[in-house]
């Protein structure tokens, strides 16, 4: 909250008072709230949408500030489905193993599989309910771009959005959004080039091709901080059965930010699948 409360002071101080230089400085504070997403934890993602939310309640019209909504409520959400579904392959796992069960065991796998299915219903209900607040930003998106005319800052921050909340539903329209952003765009985009691997990583088949552009996300000058590549690097290696790369990049994201819960949760996952 304090690193989004300095951003809107920096926005609001900083705001000039004629039309075209207070629509650039909307643009560069709503960057600067998108900007926090790098760090990719819990925190840093609720920072990001409580900025961007305060920049939408004070210009309830900007295109840019709800695309930012989209695009930081898409990752929130993508976080919480892969954590369901690692959830479910344990259950699946113990539900296995519990038929050749032996006597005294540690732990009883009925008393584990109670446990994760209890931690399940709690993670879907945190899905359902993200589930509903990134639709409803999706569809007001999509209103808004259907009324109002939109400036190439707020095109580009709308595909951008629009690509990646298709692709963490494994959706390959994301690819198409993600080409004409970049036919659109002057400069490159970490955000909209993550498109890919986005969608490999929930489900689509382009491995090769998302793992070289991470490779290139990542080799981009001031982007060794940038986390969401290494997580995305890690499950699209765990898809391909190579445990050991993707404990490497976790073990990257968790030195770099000890507050990453997911690639915390995530790492130790990736240990146990190598210890079978």
């Amino acid at each position: 909250m304090a690193i989004g409360a300095a951003i809107l002071f920096w926005y609001f101080r900083a705001a000039p008072q004629h039309k075209s230089a207070a629509a650039e400085s909307l643009t560069r504070a709503t960057e600067q709230a998108v900007f926090l997403l790098r760090r990719d934890d819990s925190a840093a993602q609720s920072d990001a949408v409580s900025a961007l939310r305060a920049i939408e309640k004070e210009h309830p019209g900007s295109i840019e500030a709800k695309a930012g909504l989209v695009l930081a409520q898409a990752l929130i959400y993508d976080d919480l489905l892969q954590y369901s579904s690692r959830l479910r392959k344990a259950i699946s796992k113990a539900d296995r193993q519990s038929g050749a069960e032996t006597e005294g065991a540690a732990e009883p796998l009925s008393l584990q599989i109670s446990t994760l299915k209890t931690k399940l219903e709690a993670s879907e209900k945190r899905v359902f309910e993200q589930a509903r607040i990134l639709q409803a930003d999706r569809d007001r998106l999509d209103e808004m771009a259907t009324v109002q005319s939109m400036s190439m800052d707020a095109e580009l921050a709308m595909l951008r959005a629009r690509a990646m909340a298709l692709a963490i539903e494994g959706d390959p329209q994301a690819l198409l959004l993600a080409d004409r952003f970049r036919a659109r765009s002057q400069q490159d985009d970490n955000w909209a080039d993550l498109t890919m691997p986005e969608y490999v990583a929930n489900g689509g088949q382009l491995h090769d091709e998302a793992m070289a552009q991470l490779r290139e996300i990542q080799s981009r000058a001031g982007n060794s901080t940038f986390l969401r590549p290494y997580v995305l690097a890690a499950r699209i290696n765990l898809l391909r059965g190579n445990t050991e790369d993707a404990i490497a990049a976790l073990d990257q994201v968790v030195t770099m930010n000890d507050k990453h819960l997911v690639a915390r949760e995530l790492l130790d996952w990736t240990r146990s699948l190598r210890a079978q």
